[in-house]
């Protein structure tokens, strides 16, 4: 009879209970009418505030230009040794760093000087390098590396939360497998967040500091000599005054073999003629001599 009757008051309780939510469900269902539904889509109207404008989210900010410049410069120069050591001080009063250094020596001397040169001095040491000598090109070029530090970053950091959520599993995990699993993907990880880093450290780099390519070439006397409005009788210029000079340089270079030679051409030229006097002689004493008279 007690077990009846505790029976019949669990299903009353039930029973209530669910009427009650039925009812929770009808208020909400008249409460939430208003909002459209997902079949019908539904415009996003943004409101109005006093003055008419409209309530927009702020838009994110521009990432600031991160310029990466490379500059080169050509030069002609009365002595190229004393221009790259002029040009090597400039460097190292402008706190930058020589790269690399080319020097070439012959009929066509040259040399290059590669240099690195913080980017807030670049505009001040090109003014330098101008009066080393007479500038014929210069070329500057800068590239805006701001969206590949910033995507690296983003990179950066989702592959730090990676590391730090594999680290919490290993942390926990009991199995020698799931140990095993987990060290290798954490050693894939940690590979790749170093070469990300060593990417954006290349990428500031190139911003703080700017590449600059000088070469020097000889001035040939006379050039400055030529009116600056006809360029073309410059060009016509250096390359007559380079022909001269490649031509007289050929001209000794056969002097000195023809002397080098000079023993054998005399020897040939002596027995030549000696032979041909021989010849002569011979050709003489033969007219000389009286014919002979035929035997009766």
């Amino acid at each position: 009879m007690k077990r009846s009757l505790s029976l019949s008051l669990v299903t009353l309780f039930a029973a209530s209970g669910a009427l009650l939510g039925g009812c929770a469900e009808g208020d909400s269902s008249s409460s939430v009418s208003t909002v459209p539904s997902a079949s019908t889509p539904a415009l996003a109207v943004p409101e109005a505030t006093q003055d008419g404008a409209t309530n927009e989210a702020p838009r994110p900010a521009a990432p600031r230009p991160q310029l990466a410049k490379t500059a080169t410069m050509r030069l002609a120069v009365n002595d190229i040794r004393e221009a790259v050591q002029a040009a090597e001080a400039i460097v190292r009063r402008e706190n930058g760093d020589v790269l690399q250094q080319n020097e070439t020596t012959g009929e066509a001397p040259s040399a290059t000087l590669q240099a690195r040169i913080p980017a807030d001095r670049l505009d001040a040491a090109i003014a330098a390098f101008r009066a080393l000598g007479r500038v014929d090109n210069v070329n500057v070029q800068a590239e805006d590396v701001a969206r590949q530090l910033t995507d690296l970053q983003a990179r950066l950091s989702n592959l730090e939360r990676t590391e730090r959520a594999l680290q919490s599993i290993l942390d926990r995990a009991t199995k020698v497998e799931d140990v095993l699993k987990i060290t290798e993907r954490l050693s894939s990880t940690r590979e790749q967040i170093e070469q990300l880093k060593a990417e954006q450290l290349n990428l500031r780099t190139r911003v703080a500091y700017s590449t600059i390519t000088l070469q020097f070439q000889p001035q040939i006397l006379g050039e400055t000599a030529l009116p600056a409005f006809a360029p073309e009788l410059e060009t016509a210029w250096r390359q007559s005054s380079q022909s001269v000079l490649l031509l007289v340089r050929g001209l000794l270079v056969v002097g000195i073999w023809v002397l080098a030679y000079s023993p054998l051409f005399l020897i040939l030229i002596g027995g030549g003629y000696g032979l041909l006097r021989y010849q002569n002689r011979s050709a003489h004493r033969r007219d000389r001599q009286p014919p002979q008279q035929p035997q009766p």
